[in-house]
């Protein structure tokens, strides 16, 4: 095989230095020693393996680089690295604008530091805006003294993977019915929502709110009309909450929501007197063949007191409960339905 066609099968980039302009010693040596690697690569002998290389590189799905350390240049790149030679960064592709520069971990650095591998995920947007996730693997290459002369530097797109995790672990905290936080949801949100209230000195509240009726509904109009009635319940607490508080369904019949008081006085009596006003316009919008009808109790935290979410749930399903009992006790005595 002549050195031409050698040269010609594998993609190799080497800085000419300018002749009008005198190189620096350490870009002489580097300039030296990338020449001297394609001279090894192209001795006799050695054809059948650079061949092999190629096809091998080359076949690699992901784009992937060998780049000299001292000199930053790429002098082993496949097919799908997509010709580049000197890009700024390995680890985005080309028009890529990463979400937090200053986070981003350069795969060059961290190998000549460690010595050894490393695998980081780099968030960024592409030509087209979209957000794309590029999982960055990059490892070295050591010379006789075991130094890290060269790094090699693998990308793979993982943003369908990313996505799917996303949509999963939603899926695993979400009531599928009406789109809130499901128990579980709850549970892993509200540790950091409470120590951040604990840290701002804030009291948290807890409302535990039980629909009534529901079973009735369902008997006499129909799991439909019921699953309409949940929903109504799920947007009157979205509207009379705020976006930041915790709003979940933890049971069939039966809601929650952790909010914080922000600072201000009576919170919980201002939440109560909202939810109710909301509940009396709702039933007051349209003719329905049910009305919506919520028994609620509300536990507060105490501010600079570390609480438990199990403490609050306990503490406001008891209040719940007495307020239960007193809907059913008013219903029975107007010989209204009340469960």
């Amino acid at each position: 095989m002549s050195k031409r066609k050698a040269e010609s099968r594998i993609r190799i980039t080497a800085r000419e230095p300018d002749r009008g302009l005198r190189e620096a010693p350490e870009e002489t040596a580097a300039n030296q020693r990338v020449e001297s690697r394609v001279e090894d690569l192209l001795q006799p002998g050695t054809g059948r393996r650079t061949a092999l290389l190629e096809r091998a590189i080359n076949a690699f799905p992901h784009p992937f680089y060998v780049v000299d350390v001292p000199s930053r240049t790429i002098v082993l790149a496949n097919r799908a690295a997509g010709g580049r030679s000197e890009p700024p960064c390995l680890a985005l592709p080309p028009g890529g604008i990463p979400m937090k520069a200053d986070a981003l971990p350069c795969p060059l650095e961290e190998v000549v530091k460690t010595s050894g591998p490393s695998v980081n995920e780099h968030v960024f947007r592409d030509g087209g805006g979209r957000m794309r996730t590029l999982e960055v693997h990059a490892s070295p290459i050591l010379d006789m003294g075991g130094n890290v002369e060269q790094v090699t530097v693998y990308t793979v797109d993982v943003t369908h993977r990313k996505n799917l995790e996303t949509r999963l672990g939603r899926l695993a905290t979400t009531d599928e019915l009406t789109g809130l936080h499901n128990r579980r949801g709850l549970m892993m949100l509200a540790d950091n929502f409470m120590a951040s209230a604990l840290r701002r000195g804030e009291p948290v509240y807890l409302l535990y709110a039980d629909l009534n009726n529901l079973k009735r509904v369902n008997d006499d109009l129909g799991h439909e009309t019921g699953d309409r009635l949940l929903k109504e319940v799920a947007g009157l607490l979205r509207k009379t909450f705020r976006k930041s508080d915790i709003i979940c369904r933890i049971g069939g019949d039966e809601f929650v929501v952790l909010y914080g008081g922000r600072g201000r006085t009576g919170a919980r009596e201002a939440a109560a007197r909202r939810l109710r006003q909301n509940v009396r316009r709702h039933n007051m919008e349209e003719q329905r063949p049910y009305v919506l009808s919520i028994s609620f109790g509300i536990a507060r935290g105490d501010t600079g007191k570390q609480c438990s979410v199990s403490e609050l749930l306990h503490r406001a399903d008891s209040i719940m409960y007495a307020a239960k009992r007193r809907f059913k006790e008013l219903a029975k005595a107007d010989g209204r339905p009340g469960e």
